[in-house]
């Protein structure tokens, strides 16, 4: 069980940087006798529309941790192969092959049924679930996909939710309570946004994540909130590029705390676009895919300061 969050109160609002050592405790590090199909993370993503999308959450994920990532959607395997040779692709997830969490949403066309049809099928299967971006506001139109990620917990299976405060709301009043659907906008004080992310948690027996500058995670008994202590990472793909992160980190840390593991994600995420902000002259505006290029960086040191920490005590 890891040290740090052991040891801090639920409810505080932690910043980013010292949430790296949580990160560091529960980041999955090769082990002698692993290999690379042990921890594999399967994402739906991407359209003809948004393919940019899946690849973010791919580059994101095969950044973070060492085992296999699948892709398994619409986008084209050849632009798939020539961005990243590592990602093995199907176009669909039932022909993906064993993995052990999924990532569903960013990027996929809310407007088809073929979309529909394979987040059923998803929140069906018995690995961890991520739903993210599109996949939410599908779920807050359709009863019947609601009700499926609601009733994953009655057998045992984990799911997580990561809503922006549009995509918050849109659950909320799908869930039919209009004042929950208020008080996750970013304008609302840490308080009142940490009782609503708990909310959504106990509601849809799930973990939440709720973006924003003090991001809050929450699975309805406990919640932390992160300040990134800057707003870089408000840029487009950004939730994508936190997607596969925390997609990964799921999937190869199997025995870790679920909360836990979507914590460090967020720290780590929150730090990387930081340190892609920073220049010579200072901090500078960026892009998504520059916080994807320092989350190896800032996984290492995640894991020095845990294995600091771990040799004080």
């Amino acid at each position: 069980m890891p040290n740090f969050l052991d040891d801090t109160p639920p409810g505080e609002l932690l910043a980013a940087r010292d949430c790296l050592v949580a990160a560091g405790e529960v980041w999955p590090s090769p082990q002698p006798l692993e290999d690379k199909y042990a921890g594999v993370v399967g994402i739906f993503a991407g359209s003809d529309t948004f393919p940019g999308a899946a690849l973010l959450a791919l580059k994101a994920a095969v950044k973070s941790t060492a085992p296999m990532v699948r892709y398994a959607g619409p986008v084209d395997p050849r632009l798939i192969a020539l961005a990243l040779p590592e990602v093995v692709s199907a176009p669909r997830p039932e022909k993906a092959g064993r993995v052990q969490a999924w990532v569903a949403g960013p990027g996929i066309d809310e407007e088809s049924p073929e979309a529909l049809n394979i987040l059923d099928w998803l929140v069906r299967q018995p690995e961890p679930l991520l739903l993210d971006a599109s996949a939410l506001q599908l779920a807050a139109k359709n009863t019947q996909l609601l009700r499926g990620i609601i009733n994953r917990r009655t057998t045992g299976r984990a799911t997580v939710l990561t809503p922006h405060a549009g995509e918050f709301a849109a659950l909320a009043r799908a869930l039919g309570n209009e004042e929950q659907a208020e008080a996750a906008a970013v304008d609302q004080d840490f308080d009142r946004r940490r009782t609503a992310c708990a909310w959504l948690a106990r509601e849809t027996k799930s973990v939440v994540l709720l973006k924003g500058r003090h991001t809050i995670v929450s699975d309805g008994d406990v919640a932390w909130g992160v300040d990134a202590g800057h707003s870089w990472s408000a840029t487009p793909g950004s939730g994508d590029v936190l997607a596969g992160i925390a997609g990964a980190v799921i999937a190869a840390a199997e025995d870790a705390p679920l909360l836990h593991c979507i914590l460090g994600a967020v720290a780590v995420h929150a730090v990387a676009a930081l340190r892609a902000a920073e220049t010579p002259e200072g901090v500078a505006p960026i892009s998504a895919s520059d916080i994807v290029e320092s989350i190896h960086t800032v996984v290492a040191v995640a894991l020095r300061h845990a294995h600091e920490d771990a040799d004080g005590d």
